[in-house]
């Protein structure tokens, strides 16, 4: 058996020792996977099977195996979630939390593949846990977006877990800070996912009632083609389109909707991005518990109905 061959075993089996006799025999053994752009490392291997002691070894000595994409385009991590190696995903984690971004095929990070259903109700279950300490460990993951432009919001709704999409909701509301805030508004407005001209229940824009003296928020929406009420073109309103809003938020809660139209043949007709993202002011409270406790279960019964949504109310910013 060729050394290659003997390594593929070894990291299978997770034996450290005959990896070091390995070693000794062939100096360059990693090497040669190292300078390869896409190959299946014995990291792969091990973050697969769960053998954590022989991947942490493997990062030690070769710190870049653990970004490196395999030929089917996915990092050990990839591998350690797709594979339900719970364990394994949290030694990555605790190695590094940006690991959690990595993209692979399609452009999916890791958080991607969580925001999916589970096959059955433990790892279903294993899943949202995950999803927390994602979020905890790194909370800018969830601006990643796939090369469909899906954030992991989208792919829960997708695929109809709503568990999981209440989870991500869950950890936007613990963790994003105004400039978590910001980011988002950028990568929203750049993506042009959002309707930026869309008005509030008094017919207002952003614009509108942007917060005058604030140059930076008012240069990204002017950036982003906002206008003020007054400058858009008169639309007629029929039953399928309107700029009227059915949901009535505060004074200063800004409400973006876009619909997506669904090329499939699926039953669904829209693809839904529904990001709720308050910023944690002080002083201010947007919503109290029960107006959220209102709003989600409309807001579940919209997506189960198809009736799909972005509302993004950025309270203290704008």
């Amino acid at each position: 058996m060729e050394c290659h061959e003997r390594l593929k075993s070894v990291a299978q089996e997770g034996d450290i020792d005959m990896f070091y006799n390995l070693l000794a025999e062939d100096p360059y053994l990693l090497d040669h996977k190292d300078t390869t752009s896409f190959i299946h490392t014995p990291l792969h291997i091990a973050a697969s099977h769960g053998k954590i002691l022989f991947a942490m070894e493997m990062i030690i000595l070769k710190p870049s195996y653990a970004r490196k994409l395999n030929h089917h385009g996915l990092s050990p991590m990839h591998l350690a979630v797709l594979n339900r190696q719970t364990d394994m995903v949290r030694e990555f984690l605790h190695y590094e939390s940006d690991l959690v971004r990595v993209r692979g095929r399609e452009g999916k990070t890791p958080l991607h593949f969580l925001a999916e259903k589970g096959h059955d109700h433990v790892h279903h279950q294993e899943k949202l846990c995950l999803l927390t300490e994602f979020l905890s460990a790194c909370s800018l993951c969830i601006q990643d977006v796939t090369n469909r432009s899906e954030t992991a919001l989208h792919i829960a709704v997708k695929n109809q877990n709503f568990d999981a999409f209440d989870c991500l909701l869950q950890g936007l509301r613990r963790s994003f800070d105004n400039n978590d805030i910001r980011n988002v508004v950028k990568l929203l407005l750049k993506s042009k996912i959002i309707d930026v001209n869309a008005k509030n229940s008094k017919g207002l824009t952003a614009l509108d009632i942007s917060d005058p003296h604030n140059r930076e928020a008012r240069e990204f929406l002017l950036h982003g083609g906002a206008l003020n009420a007054k400058s858009l073109p008169q639309v007629l309103k029929d039953d399928g389109d309107n700029l009227r809003s059915n949901i009535s938020f505060k004074e200063n809660a800004i409400i973006f909707v876009r619909r997506f139209k669904n090329n499939t043949s699926s039953n669904l007709s829209l693809i839904l991005l529904a990001a709720i993202l308050i910023a944690p002011a002080a002083h201010h409270v947007l919503f109290g518990s029960y107006c959220k406790e209102r709003l989600n279960l409309r807001l579940k019964k919209q997506l189960r109905q198809g009736n799909f949504k972005s509302y993004l109310p950025l309270e203290g910013w704008l």
